[in-house]
């Protein structure tokens, strides 16, 4: 370890002279000193004082064999997994010059060209992992992404039929091969492969997204929106042992955050306070620790226990706009709306663009009936993050409560855009639909919300019944006309 912890403006100095300092005392030349220094991070003085250590010791490692693969590649791994990807790809093309037959540097590279916008480089790459591993199927159907998101379709299908010849199972291999189907516009074929890959048992709402588009480019509408709200703005993840590796290279503190935050949300509070507590023994003053086990110890009924934290933390950063939207999320708990008010303005003036505080304020607000006022917070939330479901969703719902059902379906409708399977919102935009007098449109989405929750889907359900009343009754009146 490089010493103790005094500034981050003199850590990232120790790191600079240790990444520099012995290739410049031992009078090489200067090209031979950058293929030999290992890449710094530029927000190295940001970054938390665990993953610091740990990018010191790899760094170390690296200075004291320059000629070890094995080491520029752990580096690099540190880097991919906290998501500094400009200096992981130097460590990974360094690595394959050090060692040209390693198949998992040549693949992590392949990933870090990917993520830098050089796909190219990365089909190359992946090349070289199939010369050196041919049956390691990722690297097969990785390219064949590549390859047909570069509009080089018949090496994509060469690809990716090579991938399912070796893995006949593979999902991933054969999503691509639907993929293209599509783009050459036989969207018999890819509705062929992906009903297939459905029925088998594959859960993906990806292909739901891929089915949907086959379906519309049939002119099948209603089976197109019912795939298309299934796979709505839904992300392929397919396994990849060494696509995933780096997850393992998340340093200690960061996982146990992500581990208590994780049973936090899923209302395992007393596993949550047990992890936060011992990290808090470690980092007395952590902010995102005293927040986070604060609110724990509220949600457990521990009043007085989580505003000692909140207030310390208010104390240590008195002028940190996160603390104070930490500190209306403590008071909104207890029922001071009014103090929660306060806190979440004076958070917005610390910093006016963050789109949570906005979507806080706007919950305050419902919560005191103001949902015109609320309405407005929420329009400010999505402005600043378009992506923000929630936000969406309860704007959604005050439009519903003021009776505004054109706004209210169009909010909706940009939710369920980016969380399609949620049941609930899709019974709210069915009621919307139906005050519009959109019945068919009513009946569609009120079906998939019956579908995804049966148990959970009562309102669904009855507006359903409403719906079929209705346009039984119609032909009767108009037959009575």
């Amino acid at each position: 370890m490089l010493g103790t912890w005094n500034t981050s403006t003199a850590r990232l100095a120790l790191l600079f002279l240790i990444a520099a300092g012995a290739a410049g005392c031992s009078g090489e030349d200067r090209s031979t000193d950058q293929r030999s220094t290992p890449p710094i991070p530029e927000r190295l003085a940001e970054m938390d004082r665990d993953l610091v250590e740990h990018i010191e010791q790899r760094v170390s490692a690296v200075r004291e064999e320059t000629g070890n693969a094995e080491r520029w590649l752990q580096l690099g791994l540190l880097y991919e997994a906290h998501e500094v990807y400009g200096p992981a790809l130097e460590c990974y093309e360094r690595a394959v010059e050090l060692d040209p037959d390693q198949p998992r540097a040549w693949y992590h590279l392949a990933l870090m060209q990917s993520e830098t916008g050089d796909p190219a480089s990365g089909i190359v790459s992946l090349e070289r992992v199939s010369e050196l591993e041919a049956s390691y199927v990722p690297a097969l159907w990785r390219r064949g992404f590549l390859l047909l998101e570069s509009g080089r379709l018949d090496e994509a299908e060469s690809t990716l039929l090579e991938a399912r010849r070796i893995a006949p199972r593979d999902a991933a291999a054969q999503s691509g091969l639907a993929r293209v189907a599509l783009q050459r516009g036989d969207a018999e074929e890819a509705v062929r492969i992906l009903e297939a890959l459905l029925a088998d048992g594959v859960r993906q709402p990806y292909l739901h997204h891929l089915l949907g588009s086959a379906y519309r480019q049939l002119s099948q509408w209603d089976r197109a929106e019912l795939e298309l709200i299934r796979g709505r703005n839904s992300k392929a993840v397919w396994p990849d042992p060494w696509g995933h590796e780096a997850l393992g290279h998340r340093v200690e503190f960061y996982v146990l955050l992500k581990e208590a935050k994780g049973a936090s949300d899923s209302g395992r509070s007393e596993v949550a306070i047990s992890i936060m507590e011992d990290l808090l023994r470690k980092r007395p003053d952590d902010r995102r620790t005293l927040a986070g086990l604060g609110r724990a110890y509220l949600r457990v009924g521990r009043a007085e226990d989580g505003l000692r934290l909140l207030h310390r933390m208010l104390e240590l950063y008195p002028d940190h706009f996160e603390v104070e939207l930490n500190m209306a999320a403590a008071y909104e708990h207890l029922g001071d709306l009014e103090q929660a008010l306060t806190h979440v303005d004076r958070s917005i003036e610390l910093n006016p663009a963050f789109a949570p505080t906005y979507r806080r304020r706007g919950t305050i607000l419902g919560r005191q009936r103001r949902f015109q006022q609320a309405a407005v917070e929420f329009e400010r939330a999505v402005r600043f993050a378009p992506d923000d479901a929630v936000a969406w969703t309860s704007l959604g719902d005050c439009w519903v409560q003021l009776g505004q059902w054109g706004p209210a379906a169009a909010s909706l409708e940009s939710a369920l855009r980016l969380v399609p399977q949620d049941a609930k919102t899709l019974a709210k935009l069915g009621f919307a639909r139906m005050q519009l007098g959109d019945f068919q449109g009513a009946e569609t989405v009120l079906l998939e919300a019956n579908r995804l929750s049966p148990e959970g889907s009562k309102a669904a359900r009855l507006m359903l019944e409403q719906i079929r009343q209705r346009t039984s009754a119609e032909p009767e009146t108009r037959a009575r006309r």
